[in-house]
C-alpha cells in the first residue's frame, strides 16, 4: 500500500485529486446524476469499488474542493460535485502551463472522456 502525502497547496491539492482513475470515476458518476445527492453507497455499487475505497476517494475529493456533501435521505449522506472547485481545478492547471494567458478556459467534458 503506498502512502500519499498531502499536497502542499490547495492548487497542488485539487490537481492530485484529480490524478486518480477511481476518483475521476467518482466524479464522472456525480456529473451524470447532477439531479440528486449520491450515497457511498451508491458509488460503491455502481463502481463495483470497496466501500472503504469510495469513502477514502469521496473524503479526498472533498478536501480538496471538487465533491460536497448534502442531503441524501433515506439513502444517507449524498454526494455532488462542486462546480465552482472543479473550474478552480481548470484554472490552476492553466495558470501551472501558462495556458491561462493563452485561451479561454477549456471545456470540463474531455476531462471525463478519459475515466471510461
Amino acid at each position: 500500500m503506498s502512502v500519499t502525502r498531502p499536497a502542499s497547496t490547495p492548487i497542488a491539492a485539487r490537481l492530485a485529486a484529480l490524478g486518480n482513475d477511481t476518483r475521476l470515476k467518482i466524479l464522472r458518476f456525480l456529473a451524470t446524476h447532477r439531479a440528486d445527492p449520491v450515497s457511498v453507497k451508491e458509488l460503491t455499487q455502481s463502481l463495483e469499488v470497496p466501500q472503504a475505497t469510495v469513502s477514502r476517494h469521496v473524503a479526498t475529493l472533498r478536501a480538496a474542493g471538487l465533491v460536497v456533501a448534502g442531503g441524501g435521505g433515506q439513502k444517507g449522506r449524498g454526494y455532488t460535485i462542486n462546480k465552482e472547485g472543479l473550474i478552480e481545478a481548470v484554472h490552476d492547471a492553466e495558470h501551472c502551463t501558462g495556458f491561462d494567458e493563452l485561451s479561454p478556459v477549456l471545456p470540463l467534458q474531455p476531462m471525463f472522456d478519459e475515466c471510461e
